[in-house]
Formats: C-alpha cells, sequence, structure tokens
C-alpha cells in the first residue's frame, strides 16, 4: 500500500496513515520545506466536486458584483473604495494571483497585492475601427472602446510564481485611468496599489494595499465565501469551455480526444502562467471536459459575459 501512494523520494519526515480510508493517506516535507499531503483519491474528488460548485455559485453573482465594482471605480481621486475596485477588476480580466509579503520578500515574485510602481508602464495602443479592445485573456473587456486609433494601456511586466516572467496588457479605459494615477503619483511607497485618505484622494499619506484588504472588498462584492483564486477557477473554467467549443464535435477516437483536451489545458494554462498539470488538477471544472466529450459545449458565444451565462447553464444541468 505505500508503494501505491508513491510517495515523492525528496520527501522527508513521512507519515503514512495506518488506515486505507483516511482522507490524509501521507504527508511530508518536500524539499523547499513545505509541509505536503497526499489525500485519499475519493476525498479529493469529493472535495474538488465542492469547491466547483463553490466556484459556479461566485460565477452567479459575477454579472451584479461587476456593476458594483463599475461604479466604486468611477469616484474621484485615489480613495480606498476605487483602488479596491481596481484590484477586484484586475483579478478578473488578467486572472492575476493576490500574491504575498513573503513570497515578494523570499523569492522575488510578485502578485497583485505587491505590485510595484516599476512593474507599471503607461504604453500606447494603435488599433483601428474593427478591431475590439481587449484585456489580458484576449476577450472583449466591459466597458473598452475601439473607437480611437490611438488609446492608451498599461503594460505590466514582473516576475511571478516559479520564476516566470509575466507580461499583461490592460487597456480598459476605466482601469487604465486608475492605473495611470497610481503610477504616475509622487511620492512613497514604491508599492503599485496604494490609497490615500486626503480629501482629493490625490495626495498622501499612501497606504499600502494589502491582500487582506483586497480578500474583504471581494467578500463584502462577491459574498462571504469568495476569494481571489476563484477567478483563476473561474476564467480557466470557462476558457476551457471556450476551447473546446471551438473545436467541434468530439472524435471517436480516445486517443484524439485526449489530444484536443491536452491543446486545450495547455492553452488555458498558458493564460493563468500554470503548468497543464496544475491547470487540469486545480483550476477547470472536470465537468466541463466530461460534457464535451458527451456532445454538449457551449457554442460560440461572442463575448465573455455570454459565455459565462452558457457555462453556467452547461453545468448546471
Amino acid at each position: 500500500r505505500v508503494k501505491d501512494l508513491v510517495i515523492p523520494p525528496a520527501w522527508t519526515d513521512v507519515w503514512v496513515c495506518p488506515f486505507p480510508n483516511g482522507h490524509v493517506q501521507a504527508l511530508g516535507t518536500d524539499d523547499a520545506g513545505r509541509r505536503q499531503y497526499l489525500y485519499h483519491p475519493q476525498w479529493r474528488a469529493r472535495r474538488d466536486r465542492l469547491k466547483h460548485d463553490h466556484v459556479l455559485d461566485v460565477g452567479r453573482r459575477l454579472p451584479r458584483a461587476r456593476d458594483r465594482v463599475r461604479a466604486d471605480l468611477q469616484l474621484d481621486g485615489l480613495p480606498r473604495e476605487r483602488v479596491l475596485a481596481l484590484a477586484f477588476a484586475l483579478l478578473d480580466v488578467a486572472y492575476l494571483r493576490i500574491g504575498n509579503e513573503a513570497y515578494a520578500r523570499d523569492n522575488g515574485s510578485y502578485g497583485l497585492s505587491t505590485l510595484r510602481r516599476k512593474h507599471a508602464k503607461v504604453v500606447d495602443l494603435v488599433g483601428g475601427p474593427g478591431e475590439p479592445s481587449t484585456g489580458a485573456s484576449g476577450l472583449a473587456a466591459a466597458g473598452a472602446s475601439d473607437e480611437e486609433a490611438v488609446r492608451q494601456a498599461i503594460q505590466l511586466r514582473f516576475p511571478a510564481k516559479s520564476g516566470k516572467r509575466a507580461e499583461i496588457t490592460i487597456d480598459d479605459p476605466d482601469l487604465v485611468a486608475v492605473m495611470t494615477a497610481l503610477v504616475e503619483r509622487t511620492g512613497r511607497p514604491g508599492r503599485l496599489l496604494v490609497w490615500s485618505e486626503s480629501e482629493d484622494g490625490t495626495e498622501g499619506p499612501w497606504h499600502k494595499v494589502s491582500s487582506a484588504d483586497v480578500g474583504t472588498y471581494i467578500r463584502e462584492v462577491l459574498g462571504e465565501e469568495a476569494t481571489p483564486k476563484d477567478f483563476r477557477t473561474w476564467h480557466a473554467t470557462v476558457l476551457a469551455a471556450r476551447g473546446l467549443a471551438a473545436e467541434g464535435e468530439p472524435p471517436r477516437s480516445q486517443a484524439a480526444r485526449r489530444k484536443i483536451v491536452s491543446g486545450v489545458v495547455r492553452a488555458v494554462s498558458e493564460e493563468l502562467g500554470n503548468t497543464p498539470a496544475v491547470c487540469r488538477a486545480s483550476y477547470i471544472d472536470p465537468r466541463v471536459i466530461d460534457q464535451w466529450e458527451r456532445g454538449a459545449t457551449i457554442g460560440r458565444p461572442r463575448t465573455l459575459e455570454g459565455a459565462e451565462r452558457k457555462v453556467l447553464k452547461l453545468l448546471s444541468a
């Protein structure tokens, strides 16, 4: 039984559950000093199902939450609510990890809450009529305009998790307006996401936005159980559903189906900035793949909002 668990050889201080039906079958310390767990397959499947059901609930609440966020983005200056609305929107359109101080300090890797001003640059994008403005996902961003041949955007470049280099362009006008003010403000600190308590919201003292602040705003807008990671899980599922729908009817050959699924998962993992294995195991709702293999897809809706509605219908049946 211990052999069947396939415990990584690099683990030390390993403990194995004496019961074959225990939900934690083994735990140990990896070569980075982190505690790791091996779970019983049935327990993991149940946990994953509950996780994806929760994310579906988040998806149902997103349209109304986005309306609140859009309203907060229209506030003047850089008050707390406007900057937190920006944080919410960046999680929603760019699939950023939330980040934490320890990773930034120890590994030099950054997420939303730890980005520095040096990681953001105001740039001009050139595009003509008929070339829709897009967010980081390549999907049409709500509120964006394609009427101007030259439009302002924000380019984010920073070292992300596992040493990967993240390069993201944000060109939604509401987000660009807030981010430009944050990039061009004067004074310390060097953190990108800060807010002002001054009357006009344009001068210091400046207060850093922490991951806890973002989490609190998300729960306020989306519900008490919502988390920053829910955005990545939800959008991974929607992207996978769109990718599989674009492939059309599933082929009869199991090998051909596996190849298509593998390609879609790889494309989604590139959007999220993680490995295909992690993307499939932890982010994409497996029911999307199951439905496609049965011949059920979301079709080809033109907008993100349309795709989200179709995914909710597909997975709620």
